[in-house]
């Protein structure tokens, strides 16, 4: 007699598990990557951020040849320096790609620029620059 009624519990949990498996929608998170990028009325060598979300990994930006150093600040904070390379400067696209575990909830990441440099590493003032997170292109 116990047969007979595990058969029906088995049913009714493969028919929940197709219909499950068939459904279209993602609810989970969606891994991916975003880009930081720095805007300013000068061309600059060197800038350093904080970076505050969880991250799986920062690289520099696609094509750049930036450096990029990082240092954790606790938790999920991320201490960021990126530095071009000699003869460049940091406008030549985004300072890095920030890979994240789900970029559905970038908008609750936070950057703050702590740090702007020169060609000759002389510090500007880095309330004229502005720094954003957003999709990686």
């Amino acid at each position: 007699m116990r047969h007979r009624a595990v058969w029906p519990a088995r049913a009714a949990l493969a028919a929940l598990l197709a219909a499950t498996l068939s459904c279209g929608d993602v609810v989970g998170p969606l891994a991916g990557s975003v880009s930081v990028r720095l805007d300013g009325p000068v061309a600059v060598r060197s800038a350093q951020f904080r970076l505050v979300g969880a991250q799986t990994s920062v690289r520099p930006g696609p094509g750049t040849g930036f450096a990029v150093f990082t240092a954790s600040g606790g938790g999920d904070t991320l201490l960021v320096a990126v530095v071009a390379p000699v003869g460049h400067t940091l406008s030549e696209g985004a300072l890095v790609s920030v890979q994240v575990p789900d970029v559905r909830r970038v908008s609750v990441y936070r950057v703050r620029l702590l740090e702007v440099a020169a060609a000759d590493y002389s510090l500007r003032d880095e309330a004229m620059f502005t720094l954003t997170l957003g999709p990686a292109k």
